[in-house]
């Protein structure tokens, strides 16, 4: 009914869609048994008698920070771009509120005081 591919796909042949119901059947006992196999091979397996150096672990925070600082700049990024497209507006309207009222932008010095 199931026909195998050579990269080990299976491949349905039309005349199986028809009978659904078995070829599920068929799925869920070998997904049952390559669960079992697999928590076998877990719950039975002894221990590695392998060495990690440190250069390993300083390479993984190495790269976890780089992924945790891209993360946090990319959404600053994303919340200062409105804030900073607000200011520029309120400093435009200032300036063209300042050119309407014909008065100078900067102001006088106050050790000039008008005398009385």
């Amino acid at each position: 009914m199931v026909t195998r591919l050579a990269a080990g796909c299976r491949l349905a042949k039309p005349s199986t869609i028809r009978e659904g119901r078995a070829i599920a059947g068929q799925d869920q006992e070998e997904n049952m048994l390559r669960l079992l196999t697999l928590l076998t091979f877990a719950i039975f397996s002894g221990t590695a008698s392998a060495y990690i150096g440190p250069g390993a672990g300083i390479s993984v925070l190495g790269s976890l920070l780089g992924i945790i600082a891209g993360v946090f700049i990319a959404l600053f990024a994303v919340i200062a771009w409105p804030v900073r497209r607000m200011l520029k507006k309120r400093k435009a309207r200032q300036a063209e509120q300042a050119q309407q009222n014909d008065r100078p932008a900067v102001e006088q010095p106050a050790d000039q005081t008008p005398e009385s």
